[in-house]
């Protein structure tokens, strides 16, 4: 897994999509990877130029009671953004994955998720990224009128085919449809448990 994508739809709703800290950018020690979309955010994470991401994240200053934040300033349109990581991720012990979302209108129809791509940093070009874009892990909070889940979606190679599979997870987790902030956190072991 070589970058992490952030792809946004939104109908009709605006999300808030923080880092969980009061830290500066400096990071979260023992943490691979860490945005707290605070001063520079910009510069490391990059817009798809495919048409279908037309919306562009505005910064939310911190307040006494949140952190620094993007937003999605207008509802019904696509956002979709790359950032690269520092290095290749090949979590031998297990990964979590974890960042908070807000949807402050309510949640009524839109999806809000992370994936981690599996492109090399050769093969990605950040402004081509896609719904298509191959990634490893899809993860995060999906709602359209009653039909409600937060996503969990691997994909891999099969080893007999040589085709991609993507497993979905059977039993999935209804996002809450408030206007709170949510900490969504995925805990992934070695054996996929």
């Amino acid at each position: 897994m070589m970058a992490l994508a952030m792809t946004v739809f939104c109908l009709g709703t605006a999300a808030v999509v923080a880092a969980d800290s009061g830290a500066a950018d400096a990071g979260v020690p023992g943490a691979f990877f860490f945005e707290s979309f605070g001063f520079g955010w910009q510069d490391r994470w990059h817009y798809s130029r495919y048409k279908k991401y037309e919306g562009r994240f505005e910064t939310v200053e911190p307040q006494e009671y949140q952190d620094t934040a993007i937003q999605m300033p207008a509802g019904n349109q696509h956002y979709g953004m790359t950032a690269q990581l520092p290095e290749p991720l090949l979590p031998s012990d297990g990964i979590v994955v974890q960042y908070e979302v807000q949807f402050a209108q309510g949640h009524t129809c839109g999806g809000a998720y992370l994936k981690l791509l599996s492109q090399t940093p050769e093969e990605l070009k950040p402004e081509q990224l896609k719904p298509k874009t191959p990634f490893s892990i899809m993860f995060g909070p999906d709602r359209c009128g009653s039909n409600r889940r937060v996503h969990v979606i691997l994909s891999m190679l099969n080893p007999v085919t040589q085709q991609q599979v993507e497993h979905h997870l059977m039993s999935a987790p209804a996002p809450k449809a408030d206007n709170f902030s949510h900490v969504y956190t995925l805990v992934l072991y070695q054996n996929h448990m």
